[in-house]
């Protein structure tokens, strides 16, 4: 989230305090809305009067809520007061515009709390760390913060709540947004058109407001304004920086604790890239902004396959791939905005257990896949050693796939290099989720593309010299990895390179028809390493001497074997190759990243010889 949800974090635990105060005191009598806003000489009350009829009849429907949220336009505090006073045992979330003046404020119901927030960050920030919200209300200007708000602050009700838009009657002539209202209407056009159509119908991948659309349940649209019902359960993503502070404004300290924390800091890059041709990656040496590393100890969190972890109504960042970043995908959630996610239909778990004991979480979004393991997997393994030092007895947690019983032979070869116990590891299976009385779990050292820690250095070493010792099963001092056909990032002139490096004295090698000790012994013993960029690659991290060459087409956004290169200072050459799909653009794009490439070998000539004879 952005730096302005995170400072408004500890102002958030003080609203949640003034919030509560309503549960120290006794219920005033019921008075309808139109009663107590004429008591209180309210005004229009946000032009909210020609509803208040609306309004009581939907909360005689759906009885009192446990919290309402009211954005508003300038101070509006009587219009606070009104729904304050008319739920006494309602917590009152009023956003405004502008400070609220001394004696406004000072005459406000105990269980209202009104908040400055004029922009969708300011709003996020309450909405974070509050109870969900049964009922929505947007009494502001029809402007492209409406529509924002709608698109991002409709998720935070809970399943069965209610969005009311007030104002939708007409876009005034000084309006400084005339479109506004149009876009609204867009969107309620679409709600309309797609929840009559079946689920066949229904447009298939992506679509612009599809996961809005897909969480209305029921639109009722009025004479200048439109309620619409919630449906479904979704979940508040948290990244790595914002964890913490979130959680206890939410729960105080019943979430957990962080056992153990180093500050952020900068790492310059120990190898030095050398680029050949135009790609991702240039030449010199990177710095990277590392993130503080902390381990947790989370109290009853629930975990699912894949590496879905939550809390409550969180999605925790040791969810993610990149924890530390804006934006959060993961294969088993619907990206329903920047913010929100929700399980996708098929991934949800329908089968829950309790573990008791405490666990340390060594998941992945991909189980069995070797590059994550080798390096998602591996990142997480520094908090292993602090965990096992003050949780003795700690177990290592995890997904198996569906018909596997226990971990792969590599991986179950790599836990135990580095003193993890395979036969004492926990799986979750694909169908369940399971709450964990503790569970551990640790910032990654490395995550690609972004940055890696200057430790992992030490997590290679330490594993390459507990993997069983043996003679590498293909004698030579100069190795070429190449890949066989898979779909995917396939060089289509593999056999013409293949001959070339061959013909300078380079053993052609497929790392994968290898047991994992003897992927170290073959990569090990090597002065020079090349091959096509990928996960084969990536036994690399046991040849920190070793001079590096990767080929690559120049869609190839991953950066693992710069990451190992940077931590085990390795000289490390790309040569460029041209992807059939071009990514033109700073957003990623699976389609051009998997694409295969051409490698031009008459025009890299000269330079891969200068290279290689070294």
């Amino acid at each position: 989230m952005t730096g302005a949800l995170r400072r408004g974090l500890l102002s958030g635990k003080r609203r949640l305090r003034n919030a509560k105060r309503h549960d120290e005191r006794p219920s005033a009598p019921a008075r309808t809305l139109q009663q107590v806003a004429a008591r209180l000489k309210a005004g229009p009350a946000s032009g909210l009067r020609p509803l208040w009829p609306q309004l009581e009849q939907h909360l005689a429907r759906t009885g009192t809520p446990d919290v309402v949220v009211l954005l508003l336009g300038g101070q509006e505090a009587a219009t606070a007061a009104t729904w304050g006073t008319r739920l006494p045992d309602t917590r009152v979330h009023a956003f405004v515009r502008k400070p609220v003046d001394d004696d406004s404020s000072a005459a406000l119901p105990a269980n209202v709390t009104v908040h400055v927030a004029r922009r969708l960050a300011d709003r996020l920030a309450v909405l974070s760390v509050i109870d969900r919200p049964e009922l929505f209300i947007d009494a502001s200007r029809v402007t492209n913060d409406t529509q924002s708000s709608l698109r991002h602050l409709f998720f935070f009700l809970r399943d069965g709540g209610t969005y009311l838009i007030a104002k939708l009657s007409r876009v005034e002539p000084a309006d400084p947004d005339p479109g506004a209202r149009r876009t609204i209407a867009r969107i309620l056009q679409r709600v309309a058109v797609v929840r009559t159509m079946t689920a066949e119908a229904r447009p298939l991948g992506k679509t612009v407001d599809g996961p809005l659309v897909d969480a209305v349940a029921a639109m009722d649209l009025g004479d200048g304004h439109v309620w619409l019902r919630k449906q479904g359960e979704q979940l508040l993503k948290l990244r790595e920086w914002e964890v913490d502070e979130v959680l206890t404004a939410r729960h105080g300290t019943t979430w957990g604790r962080v056992l153990e924390e180093t500050p952020s800091s900068t790492f310059t890059a120990l190898g030095e890239v050398h680029a050949h041709g135009e790609g991702p990656i240039a030449s010199g040496r990177r710095t990277f902004e590392l993130p503080a590393m902390r381990l947790r100890a989370y109290d009853r969190p629930t975990v699912s396959s894949r590496q879905v972890a939550t809390y409550g109504d969180y999605v925790l960042p040791d969810t993610w791939r990149h924890p530390n970043q804006g934006t959060l995908h993961h294969r088993c959630l619907v990206y329903d905005t920047a913010y929100m996610a929700e399980y996708r239909a098929e991934r949800r778990p329908t089968t829950r257990r309790e573990l008791d004991g405490s666990f340390y979480y060594f998941d992945t979004e991909l189980p069995d896949h070797f590059g994550h393991i080798t390096t998602d997997v591996l990142g997480r393994y520094w908090g292993w050693v602090e965990a096992v030092r003050q949780r003795p007895g700690v177990r290592p947690l995890l997904s198996v796939l569906t018909g596997r019983t226990g971990m792969t032979p590599f991986q179950r070869a790599i836990f135990t290099a580095l003193g993890v116990d395979p036969d004492a590891a926990e799986y979750i299976q694909p169908d369940e989720a399971v709450v964990v009385q503790e569970l551990l779990a640790a910032t990654p050292a490395f995550e690609n593309p972004y940055y890696v820690h200057p430790l992992m250095a030490d997590v290679w070493r330490t594993l390459g010299e507990n993997l069983p010792d043996r003679p590498p099963p293909v004698a030579s001092a100069r190795i070429f990895v190449s890949r066989r056909r898979t779909g995917k990032r396939e060089c289509t002139n593999t056999e013409e390179v293949e001959a070339y490096f061959e013909a300078a004295g380079f053993a052609i090698v497929y790392p994968e028809d290898y047991a994992y000790p003897d992927q170290r012994a073959l990569f090990a013993q090597a002065d020079v390493i090349a091959g096509f960029g990928g996960s084969g690659m990536f036994s690399m991290m046991f040849a920190p001497h070793a001079r590096v060459v990767i080929i690559a087409g120049n869609s190839y956004r991953a950066a693992n074997e710069e990451l190992i290169a940077a931590a085990n200072g390795n000289e490390i050459h790309y040569f460029w190759g041209r992807s059939l799909v071009q990514n033109d653009t700073e957003r990623y794009s699976a389609t051009a990243f998997r694409s295969d490439f051409t490698f031009d070998l008459a025009a890299y000539d000269a330079e891969l010889r200068a290279v290689l004879r070294r």
